[in-house]
């Protein structure tokens, strides 16, 4: 979420000629992404949900990466749909399991 609210988006697209695809790979999704209230101010209202049973309020990243993206780039945005938290057996996940583990992003730009 630091590098979302630090603009990471918006620098990148200024670099670029064009955005025609972006592809928003797995993640952890709003569903086990629970956050203070101190992040309200770095995000869209709508990129919360508010959970009226837990008290808990949760942050739905891939919503904010999209109205993001749609602020500076007129892009087809595919979504992966992946929680890595929820996807065990797929993903590693520091929330979930505590431990340290890696990923590795993939970007490019095609002439």
């Amino acid at each position: 979420w630091r590098g979302l609210a630090g603009g990471v988006i918006e620098k990148s697209v200024a670099h670029l000629s064009a955005v025609t695809t972006v592809w928003v790979g797995p993640g952890i999704r709003s569903c086990h992404f629970e956050v203070g209230a101190e992040l309200k101010s770095y995000f869209d209202d709508g990129s919360f949900i508010e959970r009226s049973e837990t008290s808990s309020l949760m942050l739905d990243l891939p919503a904010e990466i999209r109205r993001r993206i749609e602020r500076v780039a007129d892009a087809t945005i595919i979504d992966h749909g992946a929680c890595t938290y929820c996807e065990e057996s797929r993903f590693f996940s520091y929330r979930r399991d505590g431990q340290c583990g890696r990923f590795a992003t993939l970007a490019w730009v095609e002439p």
